[in-house]
């Protein structure tokens, strides 16, 4: 198991109650998988992926990666883990607008301090032409289309070779034909480099195109 959510809380105290958005979650992640988390606005799925990825901090319960608890470790090493081990996606890129399309992918692993520039450039480079972008590594973000920047954004989240992909309503932003390519472009990670992919989405295509569907409503699997 490489990814585990045991018995996991997340709620918010608000000045007259308590906001509850998950409610005692429990998943289990196998290496190499491809999982659809899918359900409706508001039903938990992006508070899964951040749980999961060590962005936020639960309320009750456990993230185990690879067995051990995530936050019960420093925020330094947990910041450490996260970034040689997970690599996240989101809907609406947070590419770095005065970058390039090759000095955002670079980014990860000059921040990272693993890799001198130029081999961060020479991997990044590499990584955009796996994902069909290898002509436009000089174009700042609003230079591409939509589609593009989204692939970019997952090339950047390759960077540092990560075991799990977390990706937030990867296609929610995209028209149903940029959409797919995508979606083609995840599967074939997850067939090929055996990446673990997970999808927060409310899309029921890709649903039907990942291993196992994990249906949330109201902050509980169903």
């Amino acid at each position: 198991m490489i990814l585990q959510a045991v018995n996991l809380h997340k709620y918010y105290n608000t000045r007259k109650t308590k906001v509850n958005v998950l409610k005692g979650l429990n998943i289990d992640i196998v290496e190499a998988e491809f999982v659809t988390v899918l359900g409706a606005s508001g039903a938990g799925k992006s508070t899964l992926l951040h749980l999961l990825g060590g962005l936020d901090m639960p309320s009750e319960g456990q993230v185990l990666l690879d067995g051990s608890d995530f936050y019960k470790i420093k925020d330094r090493e947990r910041a450490y883990l996260r970034s040689r081990n997970i690599g996240f996606v989101f809907q609406f890129y947070h590419l770095l607008p005065e970058f390039t399309a090759l000095e955002n992918v670079m980014m990860p692993g000059l921040v990272g301090g693993s890799i001198t520039a130029a081999e961060a450039k020479q991997k990044a480079s590499q990584l955009l032409e796996e994902v069909g972008l290898e002509h436009r590594t000089s174009h700042h973000p609003a230079e591409l289309s939509g589609g593009e920047q989204q692939r970019v954004a997952i090339a950047r989240a390759l960077m540092n070779d990560p075991r799990i992909l977390l990706c937030d309503e990867p296609t929610g932003n995209l028209d149903s034909k940029t959409g797919s390519k995508i979606c083609e472009l995840l599967m074939r990670l997850n067939r090929e480099k055996e990446y673990t992919i997970i999808i927060a989405t409310h899309s029921e295509d890709i649903a039907k195109l990942s291993s196992r569907v994990v249906h949330v409503r109201d902050g509980k699997i169903e």
